[in-house]
C-alpha cells in the first residue's frame, strides 16, 4: 500500500497499523460465493467494514450477511473520494 493511501484510509477512519498485525492476511482479493463478485478480504477488509459501520456508513442488513450503503455513507463516499454512487 502507498503512503497515500494508508493516509486516505487514516483519514477515513481506518487503523491501517492494527490490520497490519492482525493474524489474518492485511489485504487479498475474495470472491464472495454467494454474489459472485470479488471483494476486498483479510485484516483490511475487516478494519474497512468496522470504520464505515461506526461511521453509519453501512449498515447490517438484518438476518442477512449483507451491508447496505446509507445516504451519509453515499455522500462522504462522494465528497471524499469524489466517487458518483
Amino acid at each position: 500500500m502507498t503512503r497515500r493511501g494508508e493516509a486516505l484510509l487514516a483519514h477515513l477512519g481506518l487503523d491501517v497499523e492494527a490490520a497490519r498485525t492482525q493474524r489474518r492476511a492485511f489485504a487479498r482479493a475474495c470472491l464472495d460465493w454467494t454474489e459472485r463478485r470479488p471483494h476486498l478480504a483479510g485484516s483490511l477488509g475487516a478494519e474497512l467494514a468496522r470504520a464505515f459501520l461506526g461511521r453509519d456508513w453501512l449498515r447490517r442488513r438484518e438476518g442477512d450477511r449483507a451491508l447496505d450503503l446509507t445516504e451519509a455513507g453515499r455522500e462522504a463516499l462522494r465528497s471524499e473520494l469524489a466517487l458518483d454512487l
